[in-house]
């Protein structure tokens, strides 16, 4: 909800001003990223309490989401790269089958609330595995089957997935999404594609908000050297077909797929315990859940609300490490770390200070560096790279 609000404020002064759009976006990875950190942290930390069968289905579906949303939020900041072709394909290993129903998955409550069947069929040509970018294609999907629930008040949505063996060229996976919604008008269906528009009354209740979904799905094809059509009649549905080139893939590996992140290997992490961080924050949701985090580790947490107060006291306490919110009233973390590096005390010279911010452009990253952090940590914070850092720092 607070996303949502803040989004309204800041596109409304976008349309006002079309050269802004690197702030644009800055802001809304930054407004979106807050919350979200707090969503997946707390998540995190539920695997570790005593749950029901059905309350681990719910935080399943919660994790997926939750994923799902980030991956769009990195998507977004990523059409300035698409548009100067420095957009980074990244192939991994994929189950299919479970691939595509697990999207589906995350529409079915919705479906069925409309009243609206959401069916699934995958041809027995199509592998057992894949290997290809698979957080693109499940993002263009996303963007496809959330537009078709969206404008689809009864009938069905099917999606269907095929596999062409060519003979030169790698092969094609074809998937298609196809609704018995409201429909394009014949005029609109050279507009839909492109970013913010809103072609007509029509298209854009169809297409509204800010216009990006079909125009990163589209982009994202065509970086993955595929292809985004539509076939649409006005009060009879749509039907968008994806074409993009894939290899055939191997057996994912299993051990990354544990659900409780509290593995041997986090439990081994016990050589931490006792090691002291500072971490400086000044949202309290985020504050509470990240000290939570931090002490499952074994690590003696103290909080900062504000840069002063993080001076203060990494002027009179010794810790082993700091984690440096960005933007904070009064005084920001960059300001905040560089006071710090200049104290009298050598040990605050020399005490390892990583960002924790929603800032994650990588001008931001340059930022810290340059303030004289060691290290840069992305909201929502990545368990895994979480733990890497606190076992190169402190291990």
């Amino acid at each position: 909800r607070i996303f949502a609000e803040k989004f309204n404020q800041v596109y409304d002064s976008f349309l006002k001003a079309g050269d802004e759009k690197s702030r644009f976006f800055s802001n809304i990875s930054h407004e979106i990223r807050t919350p979200l950190n707090s969503i997946i942290g707390y998540e995190v930390l539920m695997r570790d309490t005593q749950l029901t069968e059905k309350q681990e289905q719910y935080l399943d579906i919660m994790k997926d989401s939750s994923e799902t949303l980030l991956n769009l939020i990195n998507q977004i900041l990523d059409i300035s790269k698409v548009e100067s072709g420095k957009m980074r394909i990244e192939e991994e290993h994929f189950k299919s089958r479970d691939f595509f129903s697990g999207i589906l998955d995350m529409f079915l409550y919705g479906a069925k609330n409309k009243q609206v069947l959401l069916s699934l069929s995958v041809d027995d040509t199509v592998p057992d595995t894949l290997y290809a970018d698979a957080g693109k294609l499940r993002q263009i999907l996303l963007n496809l089957l959330s537009n078709s629930l969206k404008f689809t008040d009864e009938g069905e949505i099917h999606v269907q997935a095929g596999f062409r063996e060519t003979v030169k060229d790698l092969p094609v996976l074809i998937v298609s999404v196809a609704d018995t919604g409201c429909g394009i008008r014949r005029e609109d269906l050279q507009r839909i594609f492109q970013a913010f528009e809103q072609s007509g009354e029509t298209a854009g209740r169809l297409f509204g908000g800010t216009g990006l979904g079909l125009t990163i799905s589209k982009s994202m094809a065509e970086v993955l050297g595929g292809k985004l059509t539509v076939q649409s009649k006005e009060n009879k549905g749509s039907c968008f077909t994806l074409e993009i080139p894939v290899k055939k893939g191997k057996a994912p590996v299993s051990a990354g797929s544990e659900k409780n992140p509290w593995t041997a290997q986090g439990q081994a992490l016990t050589l931490l315990k006792g090691k002291k961080v500072l971490l400086v924050e000044d949202n309290a949701v985020n504050q509470k859940m990240e000290t939570e985090l931090l002490k499952k580790f074994g690590l003696h947490v103290t909080c900062a609300s504000r840069g002063r107060d993080a001076i203060r006291m990494a002027q009179d306490e010794k810790y082993d490490m700091i984690f440096m919110d960005i933007m904070m009233p009064e005084m920001d973390g960059l300001e905040a770390t560089r006071t710090i590096r200049n104290l009298d005390r050598e040990d605050c010279k020399k005490i390892p200070i990583y960002a924790m911010s929603a800032n994650a452009f990588d001008e931001d990253v340059k930022r810290s560096l340059a303030s004289g952090m060691n290290g840069h940590l992305s909201k929502p914070v990545n368990l895994q790279v979480l733990e890497k850092t606190l076992q190169k720092v402190l291990g």
